[in-house]
């Protein structure tokens, strides 16, 4: 028997086991390995640059909590001085009150000893040294801290001009032309601006951790992070056989750059063929 690919005559050397199944020749076989190999090697190589934009994305986080913290540690710090400072007037006027409590207790016992006069002016002192201290017990005795509420906009799209978190023309991005708001930020980038699973929860955590779009760079400028190397179905996947094109019904997933290969190699559709079906195929998000 001679191998399955188009135009060859050479004898079969084995089965295509991991792409189409085919009895193939050696040259044949190994062309098919190459494919294969190209594309495993290109979706390896994206999973590089959004793995290591990830780690940067969650340092910067890291390093955004630290700050946060420190922040608010110093405030909290000038929080408690100014507390303490409050207590210390408040001691300050305390202790003048026992003095005077003092006072009153000594010239209470010269009044027993007859060594001064009871008055009217006595009793209205007491009153007043006993409104004084009620007032005290009036104040609170815990601290009352309030620190600022970091305010997120979690719901504005940032993705509404060039130059945000390192976005150039190259990226090939689509813009929100206004002011967008989505109460799902994940979903947004991923189906209105088509960025990559990866992208989309990077650039989901940047927005949240308010890092600053103009400094911070999320996206480098030879990075891919659109879905152009996203997998659909054939378009073959529900044909009938009775169409007369080979290997139908078709399982197979492909990218929308490896399915010209794909028709011509798998289904063995010519040139014209090709380009009508690649024309006419609908690539649903």
């Amino acid at each position: 028997m001679t191998c399955q690919h188009p135009r060859c005559s050479l004898p079969i050397h084995s089965i295509c086991s991991n792409h189409c199944f085919w009895s193939l020749c050696s040259q044949h076989l190994g062309e098919h390995r190459t494919i294969l190999i190209n594309e495993f090697e290109q979706v390896v190589q994206d999973l590089i640059k959004p793995t290591n934009m990830l780690s940067k994305s969650v340092e910067q986080a890291k390093e955004n909590m630290a700050k946060d913290q420190q922040h608010e540690f110093d405030l909290l710090e000038r929080s408690h001085q100014n507390q303490i400072q409050k207590f210390d007037q408040r001691l300050i006027a305390i202790s003048r009150l026992q003095i005077q409590h003092t006072q009153m207790s000594e010239h209470l016992a010269k009044i027993k000893n007859n060594e001064s006069n009871l008055t009217q002016d006595d009793f209205q002192k007491v009153d007043k040294l006993i409104q004084e201290i009620n007032q005290h017990k009036t104040l609170p005795t815990d601290f009352d801290i309030s620190l600022p509420e970091k305010q997120v906009q979690s719901n504005n799209c940032p993705l509404k001009s060039l130059n945000v978190y390192g976005l150039r023309a190259s990226h090939n991005v689509r813009l929100c032309t206004h002011q967008k708001r989505s109460r799902d930020l994940y979903n947004h980038f991923r189906y209105y601006h088509q960025l990559t699973k990866d992208y989309a929860n990077i650039l989901q955590n940047a927005v949240l951790d308010n890092l600053d779009p103009k400094k911070t760079v999320l996206f480098p400028a030879d990075a891919v992070i659109t879905d152009v190397h996203k997998k659909y179905p054939c378009p073959f996947q529900d044909a009938s056989v009775s169409r007369g094109i080979h290997s139908t019904p078709c399982s197979f997933l492909v990218s929308k750059r490896y399915l010209p290969v794909h028709l011509k190699i798998v289904h063995h559709l010519r040139a014209a063929q090709i380009q009508e079906v690649v024309k006419s195929t609908k690539f649903e998000n």
